[in-house]
């Protein structure tokens, strides 16, 4: 029987989901050489990305977002992941701080899919950031928090009016990592509220390659949620809102937007039993014993790697 090139079995092997990866390993040297190598790790991490069915949402489970044939698999968590959730990269690796009382620059880093962390100390902590992403810089295994899109790293910030201190407005401050830049805040299209309507700063992400921003607020007896995308990025009339959801103010809060799918379906978060609240939309009832509700993608990136995570402030 012929055997197959180098070059066909990594094609194979690269559309393959991690769980059998790691099994396929024990196959042969040549196979476990090919799955180690760091060129088919990068090579499977392209192709999970683009692949709907590597799409999982974490925690407390690890969930397909193939919603024809959803499946819940139990997680082990690490013993080091017992602090502050900080957020996940887009080459599947969770972040987590350590305990802040005893091990206050200390996080640990660890890959859901294959099982494997790496505790490091953080230089630069900033207590005051509530960070919503976490990645690498480049290709020098050095990581930075904040939510990526285009190479610029977003914070959604309130600012107050100084006419009016009831009054708030939401903004997106963001940071260039490959020019080390703070730019000027951008403009968001959530529009300008009372600060007790305010159910939260919000909520930033990428939706098909666009800057997304969901806000809540209250306006009479039901909380608004409004999902926006920026088609043009950085082009502030490019803001397209692209649905509203009412919501009960006696639910506030009960709606987090997950993600989107790769079939473009929206996945909430909610904390209630109210489902099918609006076309296209799913929300998944059994998050209910963890906050933070986030996508990743299965793959093969290993925490030992790194060298270390610098945190971002988002400050002049």
């Amino acid at each position: 029987m012929h055997q197959l090139s180098a070059d066909i079995l990594e094609e194979i092997l690269s559309r393959l989901h991690v769980k059998d990866l790691l099994r396929f390993k024990s196959v042969s040297k040549t196979w476990n050489s090919i799955i180690s190598s760091q060129y088919f790790i990068n090579l499977h991490l392209k192709k999970s990305i683009s692949s709907p069915s590597h799409c999982r949402i974490f925690p407390p489970y690890s969930v397909s977002l193939v919603y024809d044939d959803v499946q819940q698999v139990e997680l082990t968590w690490p013993d080091e992941a017992t602090g502050y959730f900080i957020g996940i990269s887009s080459d599947g690796l969770v972040c987590y701080m350590d305990n802040i009382s005893v091990h206050p620059t200390r996080i640990c880093v660890w890959n859901p899919a294959t099982r494997v962390s790496k505790t490091l100390n953080i230089d630069g902590m900033k207590f005051h950031l509530l960070v919503s992403w976490f990645g690498r810089e480049s290709s020098d295994d050095v990581y930075k928090e904040g939510k990526l899109l285009h190479g610029i790293v977003h914070w959604l910030v309130t600012k107050i009016s100084a006419a009016d201190p009831n009054h708030a407005k939401v903004l997106m401050l963001t940071y260039n990592l490959g020019q080390k830049t703070v730019g000027e805040l951008m403009p968001t299209p959530i529009k300008s509220h009372e600060m007790h309507h305010i159910t939260g700063i919000g909520v930033i992400g990428v939706i098909d390659g666009c800057m997304s921003a969901i806000q809540g607020y209250c306006e009479g007896f039901y909380e608004i949620y409004e999902v926006w995308v920026m088609k043009e990025y950085g082009i502030k009339e490019s803001w397209t809102k692209l649905f509203t959801i009412p919501h009960s103010c006696d639910n506030v809060q009960n709606l987090e937007l997950v993600g989107v799918s790769g079939y473009g379906d929206i996945a909430f978060r909610s904390r209630t039993r109210h489902d099918n609240v609006a076309e296209n939309i799913y929300t998944m009832n059994f998050f209910t014993n963890r906050r933070y509700i986030r996508m990743y993608v299965e793959t093969l990136v290993s925490p030992k790697r790194l060298s270390r995570i610098t945190a971002i402030a988002p400050t002049k």
